[in-house]
Parts: structure tokens; sequence; C-alpha cells
């Protein structure tokens, strides 16, 4: 889980005496018991799941009056979702965002918004352009 790997001489000793703790004082381990750290190490991403919170609240304030603009709000948002579902892949908050948003551009392209972005004259996209 943490992707640290440890020397087999400190995995036997541990094993072998698992109470060994409290004698080794204050810092029982030191860096020469770490052979390896793994390339990722698992932690929940808690920023890019909330910066996705916020840009998925943008689009949903966004969408009655500017659905151009929320659809990057929520593709942005989708992103930062990714991230943290990289980090994490069982983290159901994010993948009901993500679910969440989906239905919105099910809606979206139900109310035509894909064909909005290619017609120029409209007031919605003079104001995203």
């Amino acid at each position: 889980m943490t992707g640290l790997r440890f020397t087999n001489r400190i995995n036997d000793e541990f094993t072998q005496n698992p109470n060994n703790w409290a004698p080794r004082g204050a810092q029982p381990l030191d860096e020469t018991d770490l052979e390896d750290i793994g390339l990722r190490v698992k932690h929940m991403n808690i920023i890019s799941h909330a910066q996705g919170f916020v840009l998925q609240m943008k689009g949903a304030m966004a969408w009655a009056h500017d659905p151009i603009a929320a659809e990057r709000f929520y593709n942005m948002a989708i992103t930062k979702y990714e991230e943290a579902l990289d980090t994490n892949p069982n983290d159901y908050q994010a993948l009901i965002r993500c679910a969440e948003i989906a239905t919105q551009f099910i809606e979206g392209h139900a109310r035509g918004v894909a064909a909005m972005k290619y017609n120029i004259e409209m007031p919605q996209v003079q104001y995203a352009n």
C-alpha cells in the first residue's frame, strides 16, 4: 500500500520478534533498512477531488445561462476526478460525480448544446469567446 520495500534482514528481524520497536528508540528504522521506494505511493488525492468538485459546481451554476462554458467546466472537472481516480480507483464519490456530469452531458446533447458550438452567431457562443 505504501510502496516501501524493506531489506530481508529487517523483515526477518520483525517477523521473528514483532515487538522490538520500543528497544530501538525513537527512530526504529533508518535508511539502510529501506531497500526500495515504489514508483507510486497510494494516497487520497483530496486536492484533485476538491478541484473537480469546484469545477463541477461552476458548471452547474453556468448550465442554465451559458451551457458552452458549463460544458468546459464539466470537462475540466472530469479531468480532475480522473486524476483522483488514478490514485484511488475505488473512490465511489469521484465515480458518482463523473456519472452526474455524464448525465448533464446527455441532457445537453438532448438540448442541442453540441450543435451550439459551431454557430458563431449565437450570443452564448460569442459570450464564451
